[in-house]
């Protein structure tokens, strides 16, 4: 068990990483965390592929986002699901990842969606809906 612990710490870890303005302008990091196939949607309903999004995240202006309430959950053996909700400049979206084990051992983001979330529509995993 302790092997799936460490592989959940290992995901967030690099969830997070993904989060800061130092990774997410270095092409090599995001290279190395993001999956060949890698896809997003993103929370203005965008879909991004690797290269696009490797591309803006080069440009975009330097900033850190801020990650609440985070969850990792091992779905497969080599699969790793993260929830968590994202405040930025007053903005705030509920995302989710999916993170898969390479072939060489090293875990890559798969699948990303952000949803944009009014503050009242933002609660921990496992409390009760309140929109119905």
């Amino acid at each position: 068990m302790s092997n799936v612990h460490s592989d959940l710490d290992t995901v967030v870890d690099a969830e997070l990483a993904l989060l800061t303005a130092e990774v997410r302008h270095d092409r090599v990091s995001i290279g190395a965390l993001l999956a060949d196939d890698f896809r997003e949607v993103g929370t203005s309903g965008r879909v991004w592929d690797r290269a696009s999004t490797m591309d803006a995240l080069a440009v975009e202006e330097g900033r850190d986002v801020e990650a609440h309430d985070v969850v990792a959950e091992r779905l497969a053996d080599g699969v790793v699901l993260v929830t968590y909700a994202t405040s930025e400049a007053g903005a705030r979206a509920l995302r989710s990842s999916v993170w898969v084990r390479d072939s060489d051992g090293a875990w890559r983001l798969r699948h990303h969606q952000g949803t944009p979330a009014p503050e009242e529509t933002t609660r921990r995993p496992g409390a009760a809906p309140t929109d119905g």
